[in-house]
């Protein structure tokens, strides 16, 4: 996940910070193009932004003092390049300084570039060390990273400097998603929509968790409210395209996705949608690409892993389907992303599986205990080693391991894993009390119930 703005707040910033010395002494023209590139920032529009910016340079507004709104609106506008090109020098004036290395911190997070997003906001707290916002990208970079615990801390600061900070609420309910489910979040989400109701970043994730726990009229209205704030933000055509899909509606589904173009291009549920949209109307091959690419971004997605094995058993792919069956999705060595240690451990699971793979374990053993040695904040470090024991056939030490594991987050993929331990290890009655708390906490997670069922059916 790339850090997450909260727009309502980061107006009241930008109010304080280019209103400071440098803009007061410019004419009052050139302050009312900033202050009107600033509310088209909050409201998602980069291009007008821009284009109020560039007026203000031409007006005589000195390149420092916008460097960090025009390198922001080429991020909301996906130009990385260009947005490089304003925040790279990492020149700002004192007064946006802060701002500034916030928004090249997104760039460097947006690019895969994890050390350096995180020099970037250690020089964002240098400047405003008790800067809720900084605090609060902190938080998302640590948890777009991997390291849970880290990320909980960093929340739990921004929320000790202000309680009712609408982002910092927001952040705390993704990560109560993320370690305890959707059910708990939702106060947390609706706590922070009282602080920011306008906020699209709260409203999409809102609608997203709403849409989890099958509140289908809730997360129509949150959806429209999003529509109505952020007309352009393509979390809109996800949302609607889920609706419609729910409702039955498959080409209205595929149109509405179809409309966000390539924003939506590498966001994993909307591949996950697309692949759901064309296995229904038949377009069993797509599918199967959308589905394959999907697993090899997130190897540990059981519902990608379930929806690529029904499309290739449609298409014929006997074979593929065992090698699924049987567990061992490995992608091969040669097309797997090589491992860069910078990008945090998440990104090291399809290389690691493909060591796996290719029976190079003592390899990936050393990978995964590097891993867990330099994150131990991580819950994805700790899935990691005991995969690695898992496939060594060391089931105890691999039950350990994701115990560790579901003690900082338990979802999806840590109650699958110890469900998996535990049957090895003839513990069924605890395998099963893991099921049916995942899925009581994530009623749309279909992979425990169906788990928790037929484990009950072999019992009968």
């Amino acid at each position: 996940m790339t850090s997450t703005r909260s727009r309502a707040f980061r107006l009241g910033l930008g109010l304080a910070l280019l209103s400071a010395a440098p803009l007061a002494a410019q004419p009052g023209a050139s302050v009312a193009l900033i202050d009107r590139a600033r509310a088209a920032l909050v409201a998602g529009d980069g291009i007008a932004a821009e284009a109020r910016l560039r007026e203000a340079v031409r007006a005589g507004v000195a390149r420092e003092a916008v460097a960090a709104l025009m390198g922001e609106a080429q991020l909301d506008q996906g130009d990385l390049a260009s947005a490089r090109k304003w925040l790279g020098p990492a020149r700002f004036s004192p007064q946006t300084r802060a701002h500034g290395f916030r928004m090249l911190g997104r760039l460097e997070q947006r690019e895969g570039r994890f050390e350096a997003a995180a020099r970037a906001y250690d020089a964002a707290l240098q400047a405003a060390p008790n800067s809720i916002q900084v605090w609060t990208d902190i938080g998302r970079l640590r948890f777009a990273g991997g390291e849970q615990r880290e990320a909980i801390e960093a929340s739990e600061h921004a929320l000790a400097l202000a309680p009712g900070d609408g982002g910092a609420l927001a952040l705390r309910a993704v990560l109560v998603r993320s370690q305890f489910g959707p059910v708990p979040a939702l106060p947390w989400f609706e706590a922070a929509l009282r602080q920011a109701p306008d906020d699209p970043e709260v409203l999409a994730e809102y609608a997203a968790t709403l849409g989890d726990v099958g509140r289908a009229g809730a997360m129509l209205e949150a959806a429209r409210r999003l529509h109505d704030i952020a007309p352009k933000d393509p979390r809109v055509f996800y949302l609607q395209a889920v609706l419609a899909a729910r409702a039955g509606k498959d080409a209205l589904a595929r149109r509405i996705l179809d409309r966000a173009g390539d924003r939506l291009r590498d966001v994993p549920a909307a591949i996950l949608l697309g692949g759901v949209l064309d296995l229904r109307v038949g377009n069993v091959n797509l599918a199967v690409e959308q589905f394959d690419r999907l697993t090899r971004m997130q190897p540990d997605n059981p519902i990608a892993q379930r929806l690529l094995e029904r499309a290739l058993s449609r298409t014929g792919d006997a074979a593929g389907v065992r090698r699924l069956a049987h567990g061992k999705p490995f992608p091969a060595l040669s097309t797997a992303p090589s491992w860069d240690p910078s990008r945090g451990p998440a990104a090291a699971a399809p290389y690691l599986r493909a060591l796996l793979g290719a029976g190079r374990e003592a390899e990936a053993a050393r990978i995964a205990d590097r891993l867990r040695d330099e994150h131990p904040g991580s819950p994805d470090a700790k899935l990691m080693a005991g995969d690695v024991a898992f496939h060594a056939g060391r089931t105890s030490e691999a039950l350990a391991a994701y115990d560790a594991a579901a003690r900082i987050r338990f979802g999806e993929r840590e109650a699958l894993r110890l469900d998996a331990a535990l049957r090895t290890l003839g513990r069924e009655r605890e395998a099963n009390a893991v099921l049916l708390s995942q899925a009581l906490k994530n009623p749309m997670a279909r992979e425990p119930a169906r788990r928790l069922a037929a484990s009950r059916q072999r019992a009968r």
